[in-house]
């Protein structure tokens, strides 16, 4: 027979060799998968010098610096928390050391895999530009994990200058704003009359909806919610201020600018 890499093969009769009794290729295959095992187990994958591991935490650490600065300058009209803003250092130094220690060894990566599938994280996003920054810390820190430190300074420059481009320029803000005005009329009010405040309010508003209407009989009153969008400027007060000049409006009330309540109705 001749050797062919991993194991003999032995020749048929002809020697072309075009054949294999049923017992050698079991041997074959028997030495291909004791090799793949020994690949997979193999501990002869060096262990990261001490220096290294500073090194890369040190880097994924001054890394994070930048990100945060980002978030807080970014989200600064929000209620974020500042313990958000602290785990983002920990969380790229923590994915660096790990992807640093996993290297290419595939039994402590499937080790951390089922270490890590028995934690469940059970804390929603506030928004989805916290999860952006979640994986922005994430990638920074496998960057640094794998030594690529020029890259990873490289990555969270760009991101953090397109970041704060979008910012500063105001791309995708909506020009208008969603309000809710509360408009209380006596119950004996007639439709023209409510159509003559309806069709005031859509004169000096891009949107206007009834979104609800209560009648109060003890104290003979109708009151009629709207949402109503204004242009980017207008003030929803000023606007239930001039509303009180009709005759047939007993009161008119800004309730609220918050867009997250008007999106409700």
């Amino acid at each position: 027979g001749h050797t062919n890499g991993l194991f003999e093969i032995p020749l048929c009769d002809d020697g072309t060799g075009e054949s294999l009794d049923s017992e050698s290729k079991l041997i074959g295959g028997n030495i291909m998968n004791g090799q793949l095992l020994d690949v997979f187990l193999s501990s002869n994958i060096p262990t990261p010098s001490l220096v290294r591991l500073v090194i890369t935490m040190l880097m994924s650490f001054a890394l994070s610096f930048i990100i945060a600065s980002v978030y807080r300058y970014t989200q600064r009209n929000t209620n974020f928390a500042v313990s958000f803003v602290h785990s983002l250092f920990l969380f790229s130094s923590l994915v660096a050391v790990v992807t640093l220690v996993i290297g290419s060894n595939l039994a402590r990566a499937f080790g951390l895999f089922g270490a890590l599938s028995v934690v469940r994280f059970r804390n929603a996003l506030k928004s989805h530009a916290d999860a952006i920054f979640i994986f922005w810390a994430m990638v920074v820190g496998l960057t640094c994990g794998t030594g690529f430190f020029m890259g990873a300074i490289v990555l969270t420059v760009l991101c953090a200058l397109f970041l704060v481009t979008l910012h500063l320029t105001g791309y995708g803000v909506s020009r208008t704003s969603e309000s809710l005005l509360k408009v209380t009329v006596p119950e004996t009010a007639t439709s023209s009359s409510l159509a003559d405040i309806e069709g005031w309010l859509k004169d000096r508003s891009k949107r206007v909806k009834v979104v609800n209407e209560l009648t109060d009989t003890n104290a003979k009153e109708r009151s009629i919610l709207y949402l109503i969008q204004l242009p980017r400027g207008k003030n929803g007060a000023e606007l239930a201020l001039a509303l009180r000049e009709f005759a047939d409006v007993l009161k008119a009330q800004h309730l609220t600018s918050n867009p997250f309540i008007a999106q409700a109705y």
